[in-house]
C-alpha cells in the first residue's frame, strides 16, 4: 500500500484510538496524543507513529480524528482546563428511503 502524504492526528490513544491508529499508520502518517504518556510510548513503539506531548504539534496534519472516551471531553478546553458548553443535540433525524 502506498502512503499518503497527507499527515493524520489522532486524540486519543486508548483501546480504540490504538487500534485506529495502527489501521491510519499503514496508510498515512500518524501524530498521536493522549494524556497518559504510557499510551503514547506503546502507541509510538507498536505502530511506529509519532506520539506528541501538547496537541499544539498536531497542527500541520491536515485531518483530525479524536477518540475520546465521553462527549464531555471533547468539550474540555485542554490548553485552559475550561469546560465549553457542548450545543444541545435533538433527537435523531431518520430518513426513509425513496422509492
Amino acid at each position: 500500500m502506498t502512503k499518503h502524504d497527507d499527515a493524520v492526528a489522532l486524540v486519543g490513544l486508548g483501546n480504540m484510538g490504538s487500534a485506529v491508529a495502527g489501521r491510519l499508520a499503514e496508510r498515512f502518517t500518524v501524530l498521536g496524543f493522549d494524556v497518559d504518556p504510557k499510551r503514547r510510548a506503546d502507541a509510538a513503539k507498536r505502530y511506529g507513529i509519532t506520539v506528541v506531548e501538547d496537541l499544539a504539534l498536531l497542527a500541520p496534519a491536515s485531518t483530525l480524528v479524536l477518540s475520546l472516551p465521553a462527549p464531555e471531553i471533547s468539550a474540555t478546553d485542554r490548553t485552559h482546563g475550561r469546560r465549553r458548553e457542548m450545543p444541545e443535540r435533538g433527537p435523531p433525524r431518520r430518513t426513509r428511503a425513496r422509492r
